[in-house]
Formats: structure tokens, C-alpha cells, sequence
């Protein structure tokens, strides 16, 4: 059976790209014949001017085959294009965050706050989700009788992705080819927020995402602190999502470094970046 929704973006990856479709394939797979009995879900999406994409992820948050209720929230950054009507097409919840007052981890936790149920998947609106059992994969790891607090996945390229993107996707996807792990220690990419599930519970108890990481890192900081609590962080491959941002070699490389250093500690967001990142993206995360 066929669970992808997007096999020919699986398929981009330079070299072990039909390789890639099938093993993702066969971890959904794995994942449907689960049958976990788990609790509702809340989707969390940050936006910013991107109405069509933002429409293209609900279709896959609709498609989804899951076991219990999905909610969707959506926190957008005071968005002037038809996100509103696409937001009330899709019965879903609009939390609104003013444009001067965006921060990542701001965007993050109002989301979280938003959010009716303890499973909440985070993603931003220019992902999409890789298959039709993406949030069935995740939650099947938030059983009442474990201790995970979180579960993440690779990241799978999109139309727009570079050849950089794609050729990067060869060392970081190769996760598609093993099974859900326990992952011990929260490194560069753990629990990335444009396609991670955690629990609500745990976030509030270990203080939400700190909103000092105004660049970005946060969810890697609360990774981290997941781990000294004792809590379990998974990776799940079937968990994964298709996002990119389209850079060149260089900027690629730019941008890695400042993922890096976002990693190491807590960076102010001034005016200029968050033009910057508006302009380049179009986007909100």
C-alpha cells in the first residue's frame, strides 16, 4: 500500500532518492500496523503570507488516517493575504501574534498555549506532511505508560529545494532507512519544530520554550532539557515532513552556521533580521 502523499519530492533526493520513497514507505507501513490507542492530537502551524501553501498542509493534515480528534491551530503573523479565509475553511483556530512582537520561540509557545490537547505537532504553513499516517507515527509514542516527551524526524525536501537541500538530504535522511529510536543526546536538528510532536505537559513543566532564543534553537534547548529531566526523546522516521527554504551552496552553508550558533545559546532577533527573514521567505519560521 502506498502512504506517501509526495513521493516524487522523496524522490528528489540526489542518488538515494527511490531508495528513500520505500523505505519511507515501509516505515508508515510499520506505523499503520500499530495499533496504540492514543489521545487526541493538536496540529500547531506558524504563518506569515503564505495562504496557498498554508491551504496545501491542511489537505494533508485532512488526509491523515489517525485514531483519535485533530485539532488545527494556526498562529499567524498578522498576515494580508486570504490566510483568514483559508483558516475558517478548514475550521481551524486563529491565534493571531503581531508582526513587531514575532520571535520563533514567541510563535512556538503561543501555539502550545493554544493547543486543547497534551500531543501537539508543531510545523510551519511551506511544510507538508510526507504520508498519510505522519500523525498516527508520532503519538503512537505518547503512551500513558511511557516517558517520552517528545519525537521528531528528518527533514524531506520541497519543490523549491536547492541542490544544496537535496544533496544534504543524502546525510540526514538517512534515518528513513532505520526504525524509531530513543535519541540520547539533543544535538543540531533534535526536535526541530517544522515537524516535531511534544507534549504539552512537559513543555509547561520545564518552563515552555525559552523566549530569550529569538532566532531560533529554542526547540533544541528544550530538547536538552528533556533529557536531564528523564524524559525519552524517539525518532520516528514516518514522522517526517517536506521543508525547505531554497538556498544556494553558500547560503546554505550561512545559514547552517547560524543554526549552529543558535544552538550554543540565546540571540536577540533585531528589526533587520526579522525583515530579512520576511523577505527572504515570505514566511513566519
Amino acid at each position: 500500500m502506498n502512504h506517501l502523499l509526495h513521493p516524487e519530492l522523496v524522490q528528489r533526493i540526489p542518488v538515494i532518492g527511490d531508495r528513500a520513497a520505500i523505505a519511507l514507505n515501509d516505515r508508515a507501513e510499520e506505523a499503520a500496523t500499530d495499533n496504540t490507542i492514543y489521545g487526541p492530537i493538536t496540529v500547531g502551524i506558524r504563518t506569515f503570507n503564505e495562504a496557498p501553501k498554508l491551504e496545501r498542509l491542511l489537505q494533508d493534515v485532512a488526509s491523515q488516517v489517525v485514531g483519535s480528534e485533530v485539532e488545527v491551530v494556526v498562529v499567524d503573523n498578522e498576515s494580508t493575504d486570504h490566510t483568514r479565509d483559508v483558516v475558517r475553511e478548514y475550521n481551524a483556530q486563529l491565534v493571531t501574534l503581531p508582526r513587531g512582537e514575532f520571535t520563533y520561540p514567541r510563535s512556538m509557545n503561543l501555539a502550545m498555549q493554544a493547543a486543547s490537547h497534551d500531543t501537539v505537532f508543531l510545523t510551519v504553513a511551506h511544510a507538508l506532511l510526507s504520508n498519510s499516517r505522519t500523525l498516527h507515527a508520532g503519538a503512537r509514542h505518547f503512551r500513558p505508560d511511557d516517558n517520552v516527551a517528545g519525537v521528531y524526524a528528518t527533514v524531506l525536501p520541497t519543490e523549491n529545494a536547492s541542490k544544496a537541500d537535496r544533496w544534504l538530504d543524502i546525510l540526514y535522511d538517512r534515518g528513513l532507512f532505520k526504525p524509531p529510536q530513543v535519541v540520547r543526546k539533543a544535538g543540531l536538528g533534535v526536535m526541530g519544530a517544522t515537524g516535531a510532536m511534544f507534549s504539552k505537559a512537559v513543555w509547561h513543566e520545564l518552563g515552555q520554550f525559552d523566549e530569550s532564543y529569538q532566532t531560533g534553537g529554542e526547540d533544541t534547548a528544550l530538547a536538552r532539557e528533556m533529557l536531564a529531566n528523564g524524559y525519552e526523546i524517539m525518532s520516528e522516521p514516518a514522522l517526517s515532513v517536506h521543508h525547505a527554504h531554497g538556498l544556494g551552496f553558500l547560503a546554505t552553508v550561512k545559514e547552517l552556521k547560524g543554526f549552529a550558533d543558535t544552538v550554543r545559546g540565546p540571540r536577540s532577533m533585531n528589526s533587520n533580521a526579522l525583515v530579512t527573514r520576511q523577505s527572504r521567505f515570505g514566511v513566519s519560521g
